[in-house]
């Protein structure tokens, strides 16, 4: 009885060992996920000119007072999670490591794309629900890939961020700093 019980404890253990060595939201998998650098734009990938950059991030922080809205660029997912190399469990993971928009209202958005991946993936927070789903959807198809496909990453994510903006509240959203607080539709090039 006795080699019984520690045969099955050892057994639980070595589960549990496995279980734990494959969680990829464990410790040790996302302290290889990068750190956050700004609240608004982290291009890891350094895939921006310096006017790309601020125009982007201009756009983002004027979305701010609204929902927290964070752009990240990579070179690729594999660089910071070998183990699950998917973009939604990275983004996902990065999402929470991040704590990207209020934790009581839940309604952050974290935008990420993986250049060698080819990959972009639109991640809300838990107060968006599946409500949203199809509208992200159409954001990527329609306002991003085009965009990419010609190699212009930061007009597809400019415009991607919009179209986002939009979708959740109705409206473009105004840039802030602007004499006249234009809409970004009017300076904005959609596919």
């Amino acid at each position: 009885m006795r080699r019984l019980l520690v045969t099955f404890i050892m057994g639980l253990l070595f589960i549990s060992g496995l279980v734990q060595a494959q969680t990829p939201s464990s410790n040790s998998a996302l302290s290889k996920y990068p750190a956050r650098q700004d609240a608004y734009v982290n291009d890891l990938a350094k895939i921006f000119s310096a006017s790309e950059y601020d125009t982007l991030r201009t756009l983002v922080k004027s979305i701010a007072p609204d929902f927290d809205l964070t752009v990240l660029t990579i070179d690729g997912i594999a660089d910071y999670d070998s183990r699950e190399p998917s973009i939604e469990t990275f983004s996902t993971n990065l999402f929470n490591l991040w704590g990207v928009g209020s934790q009581a209202k839940n309604t952050g958005v974290l935008v990420v794309l993986a250049i060698q991946n080819r990959d972009i993936r639109i991640e809300l927070g838990d107060a968006y629900k599946r409500d949203y789903d199809s509208e992200m959807k159409t954001v990527i198809q329609e306002y991003m890939i085009p965009r990419f496909k010609q190699g212009n990453y930061a007009q597809g994510l400019t415009n991607g961020v919009a179209q986002i903006y939009y979708q959740i509240k109705g409206t473009h959203p105004a840039m802030s700093g602007t004499p006249d607080q234009q809409s970004t539709a009017s300076w904005l090039t959609y596919a």
